[in-house]
């Protein structure tokens, strides 16, 4: 499912035209504006929100205190995201700065799968990496750009350089085609760092061809 070419490019052809600098080039950054399309993949970053770059991305991962087990090693030798987007910049120093990161990767649900009951086992997964991992918003059925999709909200302790907090973990899992898109929302209530504004705000501005 999806939005469809069609709506896609009204939705996005103007910025696609100008911005590229050639008819090829896959991926476009205009201001706020992300698009990929060898993904038909579109979204709007929150205003003032900054791209990291995937260096960046890989240091904070490798600074990151996860709990000792082979579920650690396979999530650290994952595939990078295809974006990452901070509140603040690289430059801030700012060690829990709420954060969006999005994967894709190859997958299907097998006949009889059921998405949501899929996304319920990651609890488990995760809890035997990331300190006092658990759901507070369990796994449900939600449509983002028109594609089946599921929702669902952890906490779990985020330790890094020697400081520990509260993370709140929003998660929106959609599996099309033959692809399975999963955005990630960090943010750090405890530390007054929150974001349910820009959440909302970017869960409809997300965008599949």
């Amino acid at each position: 499912m999806g939005i469809g070419r069609r709506k896609f490019l009204k939705l996005f052809g103007a910025v696609i035209a100008t911005a590229a600098t050639n008819p090829l080039q896959a991926v476009i950054i205009n201001d706020d504006l992300y698009i990929n399309r060898t993904l038909g993949l579109a979204y709007k970053k929150p205003l003032g929100w900054h791209f990291l770059s995937l260096e960046s991305f890989a240091d904070i991962k490798e600074k990151q205190q996860l709990l000792d087990s082979d579920t650690t090693e396979i999530l650290k030798t994952g595939d990078d995201p295809i974006a990452i987007i901070s509140q603040y910049p690289e430059s801030s120093g700012i060690t829990f700065s709420p954060s969006i990161t999005i994967y894709v990767e190859n997958f299907e649900l097998l006949e009889g799968e059921n998405l949501q009951q899929l996304v319920s086992t990651l609890s488990e997964t995760y809890s035997k990496a990331l300190v006092d991992y658990q759901f507070i918003e369990s796994p449900k059925a939600i449509l983002v750009s028109d594609c089946e999709a599921a929702e669902y909200v952890s906490t779990f302790i985020h330790q890094q350089e020697g400081k520990e907090a509260l993370c709140r973990h929003k998660s929106i899992v959609i599996v099309r085609d033959s692809q399975m898109y999963t955005v990630n929302v960090f943010d750090y209530p405890e530390l007054g760092r929150t974001i349910d504004e820009e959440y909302l705000e970017f869960k409809d501005a997300f965008k599949l061809v």
